[in-house]
Parts: structure tokens; sequence; C-alpha cells
């Protein structure tokens, strides 16, 4: 039970981290960035698909390592959002991170759904829905506290929250192993 709680607190993180950044990321690339609506609606439709691509790749990834899939999901999101952060004035690097991240976020959600699977073991029925709830309540506090840091301090501070996030969800599984080496398909069996 102890490690279901820890992988819906990891999820918690993570989605809300999402959220707490994605929700603003047109105003900030507007603001920041200086980004015109052209440019910003073809980054957005790359961010699509880049996500829809690796979302197959996660497939691949977590066949052979749910916990590479994991821990990388993680950094590539956590990087991206701390360039982000830290050169959103630089439209190429702030339109690079952002790709990553696409692709991080696009590995996410089979990532995330595994470890939460592979976490309860003979329970799955009953944590499926506890998951879709906490992943529904995720997204919400996200977009609820990056906009409170928007208000606060200033766009980029949502893409900072973000970060922060992300940091605490790999500190969290370098302290607590809730993930091990293995494939899903080697755990079930």
């Amino acid at each position: 039970m102890k490690k279901v709680r820890a992988v819906l607190v990891i999820a918690i993180l993570f989605v809300g981290g999402q959220f707490a950044g994605y929700t603003y990321i047109t105003p900030f690339f507007q603001q920041v960035t200086g980004l015109g609506p052209n440019l910003l609606s073809a980054i957005l439709l790359v961010y699509g698909v880049a996500s829809f691509i690796s979302n197959f790749a996660a497939g691949f990834i977590a066949s052979r390592s749910l916990k590479v899939l994991i821990v990388l999901t993680v950094v590539l999101s956590l990087i991206s959002l701390l360039s982000i952060s830290l050169f959103g004035h630089n439209s190429v690097i702030s339109i690079i991170a952002f790709i990553i991240w696409a692709i991080a976020w696009g590995m996410a959600p089979l990532g995330l759904q595994l470890l939460v699977i592979s976490s309860a073991r003979d329970a799955v029925e009953a944590i499926t829905p506890v998951y879709v709830g906490v992943y529904q309540l995720s997204v919400s506090l996200g977009a609820l506290i990056g906009g409170l840091a928007v208000d606060t301090t200033n766009v980029t501070g949502a893409m900072w929250l973000g970060a922060l996030s992300f940091a605490s969800v790999l500190f969290i599984l370098m302290v607590r192993p809730t993930v091990n080496n293995r494939s899903l398909v080697s755990q079930t069996e």
C-alpha cells in the first residue's frame, strides 16, 4: 500500500507539473519569447505530433524497462522546463525545449499508467478508478497553482513551478525506489 501511495504522489506531481506549465505556454511564448500567432500555432501543432509519435516509443521503451521510461520522461520534462524558464527569451532554445517536452509528455501517460498498474499488482481494478480521479484532479490543481504562480510572479513562474514539480518527482524516484528495472511483462510473469 505504501508503494501505491508513493506512485499516486508521483502521478500528482508529474501531471500537476505538466499542467502548471503547459496551461500557460501560449502566454509565455507570446510575452517572454515574443512569438507571433502563426509560428505559435505551428509550434503547438508540432508539439501534438511529437507527443503522438513518442507515445509509440513509450511502448517500446516500457517493454524493456519501465524504470527507464519513467526516469527518461521525468528528466526530459525537467530539462525542458528548466531550459524554457532560464532561456525563455531565446526563441530557438525555447522551441527546441518545448519539442523535447512534447516528446516527454507523449511518453508520460503510458509510463504513469503502467507504474500504477505495476504497483497495485492484485488490486488493479480497485486502483484504476482512483488513478483516473487523481489524474483529473492533478490536471486541475496544476492549472490552478500555475495560475497562482502567474498572478503572484509572472508567466515564467508557472514554468519554474512545473520544473520544481518534476524535480520533486525525480527526488522521490531517487530516495524511494517505486519502480524496478524489469519490464512490466516480466513483472507479471
